[in-house]
């Protein structure tokens, strides 16, 4: 019949059940093994694990055994690291390490584990796969909703990371750096949607795997209800819950109420996207109230109460709000400085962007504290990027906030400059540097880029015959630097003072010119009788980091050489 669903192939389901819970088994027991050899012995976080192993199924003696094999351990070592744990105050279940040995429980016989499936069962509709529902790297086609092939990869680490989370053996904040690694190690760093919307890896991966969690949580509340004979539910309450879920947020309802009030079962409602509520059984005249209506009256005029931030007043979900809009963006600025370190940019770059990233920090931690918010820096650290290291206090004091905003513009900036001016451009960190700390040199600097961009756009404009111009000694050594020349050395003291050329080095100045010759633009004076006359204007940055406006006369005679006549400072207006 139309629309009639089939049976689900319950031996297909039977071995894909075992599959994702030996696998889970598989990657605690690595984890607790990685913990232990690196440890030297059972720490805490292992004792845990090795707790969620025995409630999963394994016997405490082939944990043991395992143990023992991956650490090529004796059984007298093991006894002694086994009673050294069993003597803690705070160990979970002391039997486990008291060499007891218990069967293999198996999953028929494991109704804890038996519960989990049957809730993954549900919610992927028999398949168990894609647990998240997520609807990440679909399109539609004549109407059908279609996976493309990468979402066969997202879907299988989204899943794994809810594995991890349900059956305990994992926590959620590490579920989740794990999973980012996964994807981005692949080269998935985007979701794409069939909406046409797209996240980074890590704001996917963290949506999916919170909704998957919550949304068998539910599952197993409804299955649980459903044993006890009951039709109430009890919503959870958290603090800073979004403005349309702190209605209904902390109540009993009933199951048709969960869907008409609460929304459960749609994206913004109850159990939806990014939604941290849950539910659990309530049994009318036996359940107490967690959140009494007083109470929950009390929360919501303390979260109503607000706080100024950059001239905004925030309330409690919009300072919530604000805490995650700032690690998202701490998460995109270091992903661009890993980005621009694989891509081998510039070094002043990668530093100003690791300036800029630093400032985010700092940001952060001055709104948490202002807002008596928590930091949760984790949060930042989830995108599997592992360290990115930042400057020290004396790199990130070269870098303004105006230089930081200006990052982009200024790196093109750059590039234009250096197409035309070449080394006199300096490198990027120079170049940043001179022109929000020394506007001297930058107005140098500017000048010189324009008078040269003007000849490469008007080649008419270039001196006759500047390859072979002739720049005489004489000029240099009989003139400019010259004590006994009252009109020359006025004029060579100036490149003196101002560019470090003198006697014993006229030659540097010689050299400067000549390359000079052919890079400005010259403009015709006259002709004298000897021949016609030009000037140009140069920019020499000299031997003292001290530019300077030098006027340079030429004379080109009518034999068609072309000869240095006068070259002084002249101050740039």
């Amino acid at each position: 019949m139309a629309g009639e669903r089939t049976a689900p192939d319950v031996q297909r389901m039977g071995l894909q059940a075992e599959k994702i819970w030996r696998e889970a088994e598989r990657r605690i027991m690595e984890d607790v093994i990685r913990r232990i050899k690196k440890a030297g012995e059972i720490t805490s976080t292992a004792d845990y694990q090795i707790n969620r192993l025995i409630e999963m199924g394994k016997s405490r003696e082939e944990v043991e055994r395992i143990i023992k094999e991956a650490l090529g351990a004796t059984w007298p070592e093991m006894f002694e690291m086994y009673d050294k744990v069993a003597e803690w105050e705070y160990v979970r279940n002391r039997e486990i390490y008291e060499q007891v040995n218990d069967d293999f429980l198996t999953p028929e016989d494991n109704k804890w584990l038996r519960q989990i499936t049957e809730a993954a069962r549900k919610q992927t509709k028999d398949t168990l796969v894609n647990m998240a529902q997520s609807y990440g790297f679909s399109v539609l086609m004549a109407g059908k909703r279609v996976f493309t092939p990468f979402a066969e990869y997202y879907q299988k680490y989204v899943d794994t990371a809810i594995q991890d989370v349900v059956t305990g053996g994992t926590d959620y904040n590490s579920a989740i750096r794990k999973v980012v690694t996964q994807m981005t190690n692949s080269g998935l760093r985007v979701v794409d949607y069939a909406s046409g919307h797209t996240n980074r890896a890590d704001v996917a991966a963290r949506r999916a795997v919170l909704t998957g969690v919550n949304q068998i949580t539910a599952q197993i509340s409804e299955h649980n209800a459903e044993k006890l004979g009951t039709d109430q539910f009890e919503v959870s309450w958290h603090p800073c819950a979004r403005p349309d879920h702190q209605t209904w947020q902390g109540k009993v309802f009933s199951k048709e109420e969960l869907r008409t009030v609460c929304g459960y079962g749609t994206v913004t409602g109850l159990c939806g996207a990014n939604c941290r509520h849950t539910f659990h059984p309530f049994i009318p005249g036996v359940s107490e109230r967690l959140y009494p209506d007083d109470w929950l009256e009390e929360q919501n005029k303390r979260e109503a109460q607000t706080k100024e931030w950059n001239g905004k007043q925030l309330n409690a979900y919009e300072q919530t709000q604000q805490q995650r809009k700032m690690e998202t963006a701490m998460r995109a600025q270091r992903q661009k400085i890993r980005l621009l370190q694989e891509a081998g940019a510039d070094k002043d770059d990668i530093m100003l962007e690791k300036a800029k990233y630093q400032g985010q920090l700092n940001e952060y931690k001055q709104f948490s504290k202002k807002m008596g918010l928590l930091e949760q820096r984790e949060r930042i650290y989830q995108d599997g990027l592992g360290k990115v290291a930042t400057n020290t206090k004396q790199q990130n004091a070269r870098y303004t906030p105006e230089m930081m905003r200006n990052a982009k513009i200024d790196s093109n900036q750059y590039e234009r400059y250096k197409e035309v001016l070449k080394e006199d451009a300096g490198s990027l960190a120079d170049f940043r540097q001179m022109k929000y700390n020394d506007p001297e040199k930058w107005k140098f600097v500017e000048m010189d880029y324009q008078r040269q961009k003007e000849l490469l756009e008007h080649p008419e404009l270039k001196l006759p015959n500047a390859e072979t111009a002739i720049l005489p000694e004489p000029k240099f050594t009989k003139y400019l630097f010259d004590e006994n020349s009252q009109k020359g050395y006025p004029k060579g003291r100036a490149f003196t003072d101002r560019l470090g050329y003198e006697m014993g080095n006229w030659q540097e100045l010689q050299k400067a010119l000549k390359q000079g010759a052919v890079k400005y633009p010259a403009q015709y004076v006259d002709n004298n009788g000897y021949g016609d006359r030009y000037v140009q204007k140069m920019i020499l940055y000299g031997k003292k980091e001290t530019p300077a406006n030098v006027v340079v006369a030429w004379l080109r005679t009518e034999d068609g050489t072309t000869k240095l006549t006068s070259a002084y400072i002249k101050e740039a207006k």
